[in-house]
C-alpha cells in the first residue's frame, strides 16, 4: 500500500497562535519528531452500521517530541521572544475520535 512510517513521527512545521488578552503568544515548531505513538492501546470502541459512524478512544502511556520552536510575543507589558530547540515528554495520554463514513 505504500505508507509511511508512523514511528518516528515527521511533523514538518505546526503553528499556535494565541491573540487576545492579557497573554499574546504566537509559536513557531519545525522539524518535529515524534518517538511512541504506535504504542497506544484501544481503550473504547463505538459503531453505528446504519449512520456508518465509529468513535473510539486511545490511550498512550509516553510519547517523547524533539524539534525547533519560535516563540514571539506579550505577556502582560513584558515582551517575549525565545527560540531554540526543544524535548518534551507526556505521559498517560488519552484521546479520542470520530470517523464518518458513506456508502459508496
Amino acid at each position: 500500500i505504500k505508507l509511511q512510517s508512523i514511528e518516528p513521527l515527521k511533523i514538518p512545521k505546526m503553528a499556535m497562535d494565541n491573540g487576545h488578552g492579557a497573554v499574546r503568544v504566537r509559536a513557531q515548531f519545525s522539524n518535529i519528531t515524534v518517538y511512541g505513538a504506535t504504542n497506544y492501546t484501544i481503550l473504547d470502541v463505538k459503531g453505528n452500521v446504519t449512520t456508518y459512524k465509529i468513535e473510539l478512544s486511545l490511550g498512550i502511556p509516553r510519547i517523547e517530541t524533539t524539534g525547533s520552536y519560535d516563540v514571539n510575543g506579550n505577556v502582560l507589558l513584558f515582551p517575549v521572544r525565545s527560540r531554540g530547540d526543544f524535548w518534551a515528554m507526556f505521559t498517560n495520554i488519552t484521546g479520542s475520535g470520530k470517523i464518518y463514513g458513506k456508502e459508496v
